[in-house]
């Protein structure tokens, strides 16, 4: 099947790339065909640390967040996702994971502070520059500190992307990377073939050969997208 297979292209940047291709391989075969071509650099922006120093609990909604705002000494972290918790406990954290995105983290948190887990101090968001939703606007009846904590610098497409034809798989992980990788491929010959992990991610993406939306915000279920492409029962592929 491999021979004629699509390839997937991978735009995370590491250890997500990595990380979602050895998850693709155990479901797919290990010999499919992988481009691996980030998106997005990401870059470190000096933030004020007194305000991790004075939060009683941390909101986490990305792994990037996690390693830029450690370390944790144990302070408590909402994560959005099983792979941000991952990445705030190994950054030190006491993590919770939402297991969701960011209405259900904001959900976890609303329920949490209500029964006083999180202490007399507020609560701090360090987050990208980019964001696909606001965590301290779902919770305006809360003390949040937010801050800046890293930069998603764009990155050019490598001519192995620019000179791909026919379909390719595209799994994007959110508004901000979608829009690049639909810029990268918009002047080619390629058949994107886009399994978005949320609507808004695909959205972003704006025009798909098929198209298969994630129903939950995890990577296990863009691969359940992926499958559903590659079986022909999402979207209509557009000559």
């Amino acid at each position: 099947m491999t021979r004629n297979a699509p390839p997937l292209l991978l735009t995370r940047p590491e250890p997500g790339a990595t990380r979602f291709a050895d998850a693709f391989a155990r479901r797919f075969g290990p010999d499919w065909p992988v481009i691996r071509a980030p998106a997005l650099a990401v870059e470190p922006v000096s933030f004020a640390r007194q305000a991790l120093e004075d939060a009683s609990a941390v909101i986490l909604t990305s792994p990037q967040a996690a390693a830029r705002a450690g370390p944790g000494r144990g302070r408590l972290a909402y994560a959005v996702g099983d792979q941000t918790a991952l990445a705030a406990t190994q950054a030190g954290f006491r993590a919770i994971s939402a297991k969701g995105d960011a209405a259900a983290l904001a959900r976890l948190i609303r329920e949490r502070h209500g029964r006083g887990d999180t202490g007399a101090g507020p609560l701090f968001y360090p987050h990208g520059r980019q964001r696909a939703a606001d965590l301290a606007a779902l919770l305006p009846e809360l003390r949040i500190v937010a801050a800046v904590v890293y930069e998603q610098r764009p990155l050019p497409p490598p001519a192995e992307v620019t000179s791909l034809h026919g379909p390719l798989l595209v799994p994007v992980f959110s508004p901000f990377s979608a829009r690049i990788v639909a810029g990268w491929l918009a002047a080619g010959t390629t058949r994107p073939w886009v399994a978005a992990i949320s609507a808004s991610a695909a959205a972003g993406f704006g025009q798909a050969a098929r198209l298969a939306v994630a129903v939950r915000p995890d990577a296990g279920a863009v691969l359940d997208a992926l499958e559903l492409l590659l079986d022909g029962g999402a979207g209509t592929e557009q000559s």
